[in-house]
């Protein structure tokens, strides 16, 4: 699931980073490719921080049921 994620993630940014350099498809020098190179990293960045929450979230939510299961079984 996490590589699912980071795919679409670094292809947006780059391409958000490509359009920001203001050349389009006109032109494509080093400014195109180093705001495309930066909106890559930022991407791939985004999709690791928000895949780590995904994973966080998912393990407390395990850790809360699991606790909540051990107090409601009658002993």
């Amino acid at each position: 699931m996490s590589s699912l994620r980071m795919i679409p993630w670094t292809l947006a940014m780059a391409y958000s980073g490509f359009l920001i350099a203001g050349r389009g498809s006109r032109s494509f020098d080093h400014n195109a490719i180093s705001e495309t190179v930066i909106g890559a990293v930022l991407g791939f960045l985004l999709a690791m921080l928000f895949t780590l929450r995904a994973k966080r979230k998912q393990s407390e939510l395990e850790h809360s049921a699991r606790s909540w299961f051990r107090f409601s079984l009658p002993h």
